[in-house]
């Protein structure tokens, strides 16, 4: 009887095991947190912050996302990557962001704002000021970086692109 039992359960796992391995992977979701509490995105795929200063992170955004920091002077972090859109909104903002993958973008707003990616703009992907002065900072461009209008300074450590409509 304990037999019969092992060699069923032996051949339940072979049924099972190939069903279970040929399952859609997990998606990762853009989590992030605005002025301390968490949030995901709503209905529409946004995070948004508030119409006064905030102080956004996010883990990554994720494609088909956007986070928003409306009005005020807004810190963005991105610990992960950007393949969503992540923006300021108006006001003198404060972004940073890991990367930025292909089909992701970062930008400005149109005051001054200070823009930072520790890692690679990957091809497809933008970094973008806006108009105001803006200061834009990446560590690899294989993607775009635009200062966009206003006197902006681009600082590209390396890359297959340069940086366009810097004066600095």
């Amino acid at each position: 009887m304990i037999r019969h039992s092992v060699r069923a359960l032996c051949a339940a796992s072979l049924v099972i095991a190939p069903v279970a391995l040929a399952a859609a992977p997990a998606h990762a979701q853009t989590t992030c947190t605005v002025n301390g509490v968490s949030v995901g995105p709503d209905s529409t795929g946004v995070v948004n912050g508030t119409t006064g200063n905030d102080y956004i992170v996010c883990a990554t955004v994720e494609s088909g996302t956007t986070v928003n920091g409306l009005a005020g002077d807004d810190t963005i972090v991105v610990n992960g990557p950007v393949l969503g859109h992540v923006t300021g909104g108006p006001g003198r903002d404060y972004v940073s962001a890991s990367s930025v993958g292909a089909g992701g973008l970062v930008e400005g707003s149109p005051d001054s704002d200070y823009i930072v990616v520790s890692g690679t703009v990957s091809p497809g992907g933008i970094v973008r000021g806006n108009t105001g002065n803006d200061y834009l900072r990446v560590d690899t461009n294989n993607g775009t970086t635009n200062g966009g209008d206003g006197f902006d300074v681009c600082r590209v450590r390396t890359g297959n692109n340069p940086s366009i409509n810097c004066e600095l």
